[in-house]
C-alpha cells in the first residue's frame, strides 16, 4: 500500500482530523484554503489534501487546479470540474443492477502519487482503450461507492469510444449500462463523441458523411435488439447533433447537406441551419415572414466546399423546452437532447425551427414569438403560446 493510501487510511481511522478541518476550511473560505495549500511545505501532504478536495467537492474546486504543481494532478482536477454529473442531481431515479456488478475486483498496484479513485479510473480507461472489457469490469469493481463505480464505468466508456469510435460503440454502451447512477449521461456522451465525426456543412458529398452513417449503424445494432424505440431515439439524436456540429461555425449558411443526406434527415438540417442563422442575427431583427424568406434563400444556396471542419468549435446543445407535447403533431430530436414539433410541409417546419431557435436567444426574441401566436396554423399558434409563456416566466423569475 502506497504512502497516500496509508495516509488516507490513517485519517479514516481517527489518527487526525485533517479531512474534517479541510472541509470546514473550504466551506468557510475557498480563497484562504487555496492560499494555505499553496504555502504547504510538504508536497505529498499538499497533493493529498488537494486530491481529497477535488473528489469531495467536484465542481467547486476549479480555482484549486492552477496551484497544483503536479501536471497529472492538475489535469485530473480540471477533468473532475468538467464532470457536472458528479455533483448535480441525477435524472436517473432508480438504481439499476448490472451483471458486471457481480464480478470480483482485480487487485491493483498504484503509484504513490495517486488516490484510490484516480488509480482505479486511470487503469479502467487504459484497459478500455485496449478493448479489454473484462479487465475494465474487474478494475471498476474495486470502487465500493456507487458514485465512483459509476464514474469508473462512465470514464472507461468514453475512453473506448474516443479510441475506437463506431467500432467501439457496442462495448461502450455495455459499460454505460453498468455506470449507475450515470447511465443516461454516459449514453448521451457516447452520442456526443460520435457526432464529432460530422464534416463541414459545406460539403455536398454523401461519402464525406460516411463516418456518421457508420456510427448510426453501430447505434442501431447496439440498441435494436434491446429496445427498438431507444434505437430510433438514439439515431435521431445522433443525426441531430452531428448536423448541428456541421453547422456550428457556418457563415454563410447554405443548404449543401440536402444534397449529401437522405430526405428523411431534412428536418434536422433545417433545425441546425436556422439555429445557426439566428445565432448570427438577433431574432427580433426580422419579422417571421422576413426570417422565412432569408432562411429559404440561404438553404437554396450551395457552397460545394470542403468537408474539413475545425473541431475546436463546438455547437451548444439546445435546452429542452418541449416538455408539454402538443397533441396530434409529431416531434423530433432537436439539437441533441431537446425536441421540437415538426411538420411535413416545409414552410411550417421552418417556422417551428424559427420559433425554437428564437426561444433560446433572449432577451430580443419575444416579438417574433408573439407574432407567431396569430399564425393561421393552429399548431404554430399553440407552440408560440407555449414559448411565449416560458419567456415571460423566465423574465419574471429573472426580475425577482
Amino acid at each position: 500500500m502506497n504512502y497516500i493510501w496509508t495516509l488516507f487510511a490513517a485519517c479514516s481511522n481517527g489518527y487526525d482530523s485533517w479531512k474534517s478541518d479541510l472541509d470546514k476550511s473550504w466551506t468557510a473560505s475557498p480563497e484562504l484554503t487555496l492560499k494555505e495549500l499553496s504555502q504547504e511545505s510538504d508536497p505529498i501532504a499538499a497533493l493529498a489534501k488537494a486530491q481529497y478536495l477535488m473528489e469531495e467537492h467536484p465542481g467547486t474546486t476549479a480555482l484549486l487546479c492552477p496551484i497544483l504543481k503536479d501536471s497529472a494532478a492538475r489535469e485530473r482536477c480540471e477533468r473532475l470540474n468538467e464532470r457536472p454529473h458528479l455533483w448535480t442531481e441525477t435524472k436517473q431515479k432508480q438504481t439499476r443492477s448490472h451483471p458486471f456488478h457481480s464480478k470480483s475486483p482485480k487487485e491493483l498496484s498504484c503509484p504513490p502519487a495517486q488516490t484510490q479513485h484516480e488509480c482505479i479510473g486511470q487503469k479502467a480507461m487504459e484497459a478500455a482503450r485496449l478493448g479489454n472489457i473484462r479487465d475494465v469490469t474487474q478494475i471498476c469493481q474495486n470502487e465500493t461507492i456507487s458514485t465512483w463505480r459509476g464514474e469508473c464505468y462512465f470514464s472507461a466508456a468514453e475512453a473506448l469510444i474516443k479510441r475506437k469510435l463506431a467500432h467501439g460503440y457496442a462495448d461502450a454502451t455495455e459499460l454505460c449500462l453498468a455506470a449507475d447512477p450515470f447511465i443516461e449521461n454516459c449514453n448521451n456522451h457516447l452520442i456526443l463523441e460520435l457526432a464529432q465525426l460530422a464534416p463541414s456543412s459545406y460539403t455536398p458529398k454523401k461519402e464525406d458523411w460516411q463516418a456518421v452513417f457508420s456510427a448510426a449503424n453501430a447505434v442501431d445494432s447496439a440498441w435494436t435488439w434491446r429496445d427498438p424505440k431507444i434505437a430510433a431515439q438514439a439515431k435521431a439524436r445522433l443525426w441531430s447533433e452531428a448536423i448541428g456540429e456541421a453547422y456550428a461555425q457556418a457563415k454563410p449558411v447554405t443548404g449543401d447537406p440536402f444534397d449529401a443526406l437522405p430526405p428523411g434527415l431534412a428536418p434536422h438540417i433545417r433545425s441546425a441551419a436556422v439555429k445557426r442563422l439566428m445565432s448570427i442575427d438577433a431574432p427580433d431583427s426580422l419579422s417571421l415572414e422576413g426570417w422565412l424568406k432569408l432562411i429559404q434563400e440561404a438553404l437554396n444556396q450551395r457552397n460545394n466546399g470542403s468537408a474539413y471542419r475545425d473541431r475546436k468549435y463546438k455547437f451548444i446543445a439546445a435546452e429542452n423546452l418541449y416538455l408539454d407535447k402538443i397533441k396530434d403533431i409529431e416531434s423530433i430530436a432537436y439539437m441533441a437532447t431537446s425536441e421540437r414539433p415538426t411538420h411535413q410541409k416545409t414552410e411550417l417546419d421552418l417556422i417551428f425551427c424559427i420559433l425554437e431557435a428564437a426561444a433560446r436567444r433572449p432577451p430580443h426574441n419575444t416579438q417574433i414569438i408573439l407574432e407567431a401566436t396569430n399564425h393561421t396554423n393552429e399548431f404554430v399558434q399553440k407552440r408560440a403560446r407555449q414559448l411565449l409563456d416560458l419567456a415571460q416566466s423566465n423574465n419574471h423569475n429573472g426580475a425577482e
